[in-house]
């Protein structure tokens, strides 16, 4: 990611860690919340913000379509 701060750069690899982990997800056995917690992101609307603008879909939408 050149041309990236290392502020943005970090959130990104947690962005995806968060996604990789709600795609892996089993049913019932996951909430958001938690797994972004678990990553660091403890503001949940600055979360679903940042989720949305770096995968153009809300985590929510992750966690329906996992795979």
């Amino acid at each position: 990611m050149i041309g990236t701060n290392p502020v943005d750069f970090l959130r990104a690899i947690r962005l995806n860690n968060v996604r990789r982990e709600l795609r892996a997800a089993t049913h019932g056995a996951v909430q958001i919340a938690n797994v972004a917690a678990h990553w660091g992101f403890w503001h949940l609307s600055h979360f679903s913000n940042d989720y949305r603008a770096l995968f153009g879909e809300l985590p929510s939408a992750t966690l329906r379509r996992r795979q």
